[in-house]
């Protein structure tokens, strides 16, 4: 997966704790290998409260980004019978949004193009390729909001853990396993299956903070199939996108 180096610097305050906690966390582990007490891997659990706080407000401070959404193993079922395959796009804060949906709809493949500015949705006719403009019926397509959403996938997961780090979008990351309830992600399509719990994965760049990548394993609507796979990619922040109404 390819991608740009991008993000904010942080205060020399956030590389003392990021070099001091995973030290501290190392030398808990092996005062209780050695049978030096009721040592516990509390260190470890602080490191990632702060990765997953400091990763949420350097995210919070993003004015524009690039983002993509693929299924893996299914459709996720919008109004007016569409079957969402994969959408990608643009944001810019506070108000401005673009989306390419893939998406089947009575069994035909279609392409459709959404612009939303200040809350007015526009939308190409999947037959003709017109710019329209589109009722609350379909805001879902355009309503997916980034900025809502990573802040509920920070800030609402839970079970979380450190797994070690891998390389996404070529900046090495913080791999963090934990789980999410469909409705904190309600955010992705509108709605949410009720009881719905994902298990998710999140790649937090190691230096920036940035949340790069999401993994989401399970049913975030109602007619989703089991074992169907959501990938949440983020990048580009800050780049100086211009979205303007079609028509």
């Amino acid at each position: 997966m390819s991608g740009r180096s991008e993000g904010m610097t942080r205060g020399a305050g956030w590389w003392s704790r990021r070099g001091f906690w995973p030290v501290l966390a190392g030398a808990a582990l092996v005062v209780a290998a050695c049978g030096g007490g009721a040592a516990t891997a509390t260190p470890s659990n602080v490191f990632l409260e702060e990765v997953l706080a400091e990763s949420a407000q350097a995210m919070a401070q993003v004015t524009a980004l690039r983002y993509s959404l693929v299924n893996e193993g299914g459709e996720t079922p919008l109004p007016a019978g569409l079957g969402m395959r994969s959408a990608r796009g643009t944001m810019v804060q506070p108000d401005r949004m673009t989306a390419e949906v893939k998406a089947t709809v009575a069994g035909f493949f279609v392409e459709i193009q959404v612009i939303n500015v200040g809350g007015q949705t526009f939308m190409t006719n999947p037959l003709t390729g017109d710019w329209q403009v589109f009722d609350e019926a379909l805001a879902p397509l355009a309503l997916f909001d980034p900025a809502v959403g990573v802040q509920s996938i920070l800030k609402e997961l839970s079970d979380a853990s450190l797994d070690g780090q891998e390389t996404v979008q070529g900046v090495p990351s913080h791999r963090i396993v934990g789980r999410l309830t469909a409705e904190a992600l309600r955010f992705i399509a509108g709605s949410y299956a009720e009881g719905s719990v994902l298990r998710a994965e999140l790649f937090i760049g190691a230096e920036d903070l940035m949340l790069r990548e999401v993994r989401l394993e399970g049913r975030l609507v109602e007619g989703e199939p089991e074992g169907i796979t959501h990938i949440l990619t983020f990048s580009d922040f800050n780049e100086p996108f211009v979205i303007e109404p079609p028509i």
